[in-house]
């Protein structure tokens, strides 16, 4: 071989190692900022004054009527919440699998005990409220049998018994106002 082709070839594996190089610093900057919204998200969500508006939105979905049109600002922020999880998972800036970790409890069970609450307020609002939280249970729920080695999420959907339990402890007054305290789901 002649020298010529010797430093094309060590040109080539330059920028091959320069390309390997930048796709491992992008992952790695990919997974920090992943990370720090998951920490961010984890804060808010465990805060004290978020623990007092889950503890009231619990206490609403409870006690509310079917027909319910009272638009109930706690209700919404829990809503809100999750709905900005489902942003962040549809836009990769959170994994399905870490969201699912750290949140399927609480979205889960406040998507079924507030699904005609949602109804009632896409109706009477906007039918666009709450869309990414919509496909935020699709995916945990997909999770969710996968991880119990279900067919069917039918198999993992709670029922009125196990989300009314999941609210019982969320309204509780130590929840709201204990550090890092929230209610497992009456699944585990």
């Amino acid at each position: 071989m002649d020298f010529n082709a010797i430093s094309a070839w060590a040109a080539v594996l330059a920028v091959l190692a320069a390309i390997v190089a930048l796709i491992i610093q992008v992952r790695q900057a990919t997974f920090n900022s992943s990370l720090d919204s998951l920490w961010h998200l984890e804060e808010r969500f465990s805060s004290t004054d978020m623990r007092r508006e889950r503890a009231r939105a619990a206490t609403f979905l409870l006690e509310r009527k079917p027909d319910e049109t009272q638009e109930v600002p706690e209700v919404y922020d829990v809503l809100d919440f999750f709905d900005l999880v489902g942003y962040l998972v549809n836009k990769h800036a959170i994994t399905k699998e870490a969201a699912w970790i750290n949140f399927s409890d609480g979205a889960i069970n406040y998507w079924f005990a507030s699904r005609k609450y949602i109804e009632t307020q896409r109706k009477k609002n906007n039918s666009l409220y709450w869309t990414h939280y919509g496909s935020l249970i699709a995916v945990m729920m997909d999770i969710e049998a996968a991880k119990q080695g279900r067919r069917s999420i039918k198999d993992v959907t709670p029922s009125e018994d196990d989300w009314r339990l999941f609210l019982s402890l969320e309204s509780t007054p130590n929840v709201a106002d204990a550090p890092n305290a929230g209610a497992s789901s009456p699944r585990d």
